[in-house]
């Protein structure tokens, strides 16, 4: 079943009232690796913090899902609805999931909500250096000529739909198209050998005016320091740049922002997503304002293709499910904890239609892994009971890490799939028992059947540890 905004039923009353009953903290989780800002309060550990002059300064103890007064929020239910106020509370409380419990449920949340600005004009002239369609450079190329000399020639880096070859696991070529950045001579394109740059001509402008009906512009709340895979369908050029919104946009974002987060891009494939960084040097300036920090994209109202943001970078497999990538099966134990599996996902099919979030998340908030009445390290200490039954705890009791993935990987896939003989099949080693390859043992055993081994104690989880 596919959610859509606007939907009511037990699913979205349940949504509200978990989010209504959890005391989420309004402000972020300090992980490690983070970038403190000066002034800014933070959850550390178990204790709410504040960084001064450099330094941490203790406020008072933190204790997961415990009221702190003007620290902590709950949801208000104004409606029965799933409204963009309730999707970007979701949003926030996945992210604190995320940062303070280490369970990652961000892949199958959609950070697109389809909400457009009020009415919004500004233009800002911008260094075509973040403009990735910009043609005003002119290359030089060293090739070899027919008669064997190397001779150098004057060109450009454009924008080309190429057509681009992969290998599937079973070593089955697929052919699909791809915008490329390709190089072509100065003939190619039909300019004069002494056609130069125009001066001044290095900078683009970036408008935005609601009133012209030949653009769509769309607000996504992002937040700074994070990666975030979109998905578009596009073969036209389109822009984005990062903005204060809060309906008075031209007086609340300094130019520094627009400037630093402008991109420009010649076009896109939905099945080839872009990543997009908000790691800005100005948020040292500006994280006072991040609630009203939004992503402003700008597409030409001839793209009528799904939308899909994702907090995170789930770019180094075209095929993303869920936060799982699935285009490389395994082949031996070194692979083991990379390849995961599922069915559903944001971001396996086009259909012009912009989803909230993953089906596979409706499992993960109704069942085993956030529930309000039985908390997370609960169903984690139980999976750890499972796997570490035989052996020495690793990691933090009822903590969920890397190691436990990988643990949970090898005892429900190694446990019996790798029972069989050898095979190698070029740089491949595939895995035989009786007639089938390991790849059509997962193949029958977790995609067809539609279970997922995301690695984290849902439904599917729970019914292979029986197995063990």
């Amino acid at each position: 079943m596919k959610y859509n905004f606007g939907e009511t039923g037990l699913i979205v009353g349940y949504i509200k009232e978990l989010l209504h009953n959890f005391n989420l903290p309004a402000v972020p989780v300090f992980k490690d690796g983070d970038t403190p800002f000066e002034g800014r309060t933070y959850i550390k550990n178990n204790k709410v913090v504040k960084y001064v002059n450099g330094k941490f300064k203790e406020l008072t103890f933190y204790t997961y899902n415990t009221p702190i007064v003007n620290l902590t929020r709950n949801l208000v239910i104004n409606s029965s609805e799933y409204d963009r106020y309730t999707h970007t509370y979701l949003g926030d409380f996945l992210r604190f999931i995320r940062d303070y419990k280490g369970v990652d449920l961000m892949g199958m949340y959609n950070c697109f909500s389809g909400e457009t600005p009020k009415r919004l004009e500004y233009s800002l002239n911008i260094d075509s250096e973040n403009d990735s369609s910009s043609l005003e450079y002119i290359y030089y190329k060293t090739v070899t000529d027919d008669d064997g000399n190397e001779v150098r020639i004057k060109g450009k880096f454009v924008d080309s739909y190429e057509d681009v070859s992969t290998i599937d696991a079973k070593g089955n070529k697929e052919t699909h198209k791809e915008w490329k950045k390709v190089f072509k001579s100065l003939e190619e394109l039909g300019l004069s050998e002494d056609y130069t740059i125009k001066t001044g001509s290095n900078s683009v402008k970036f408008e935005v005016n609601t009133d012209n009906t030949g653009y769509n512009y769309y607000l996504i709340p992002v937040k700074f320091g994070q990666m975030y895979t979109i998905a578009i369908n596009s073969e036209v050029k389109y822009e984005m740049a990062c903005i204060l919104y809060n309906d008075i946009f031209i007086s609340a974002t300094p130019e520094s922002l627009v400037k630093e987060s402008y991109k420009c891009f010649g076009g896109s494939r939905f099945n080839s997503p872009i990543v997009y960084s908000t790691d800005f040097s100005c948020a040292k300036d500006l994280w006072r304002k991040e609630r009203d920090l939004r992503l402003l994209i700008k597409l030409p109202s001839e793209v009528d293709s799904s939308i899909v943001v994702l907090e995170g970078n789930y770019s180094p497999c075209s095929n993303v499910i869920d936060g799982s990538l699935v285009t490389n099966f395994i082949y031996n134990e070194e692979n083991l904890p990379e390849s995961y599996f599922s069915k559903n996902s944001l971001l396996a099919l086009d259909d012009k239609n912009s989803y909230p979030f993953a089906d596979k998340l409706i499992q993960y908030l109704l069942g085993h892994v956030i529930n309000k009445t039985d908390p997370i390290s609960d169903n984690i200490k139980r999976v750890q009971d499972i796997i570490y039954r035989d052996s020495n705890l690793e990691g933090y009791y009822g903590i969920w890490d890397k190691t436990l993935t990988s643990k949970v990987h090898d005892k429900l896939l190694m446990n019996d799939i790798t029972k069989g003989t050898e095979e190698k099949h070029g740089n491949k080693i595939l895995i035989r028992e009786g007639n089938e390859t390991r790849e059509e043992v997962l193949t029958k055993r977790f995609i067809d059947t539609h279970e997922d081994l995301l690695g984290y104690v849902d439904k599917d989880v729970e019914t292979l540890l029986r197995l063990i």
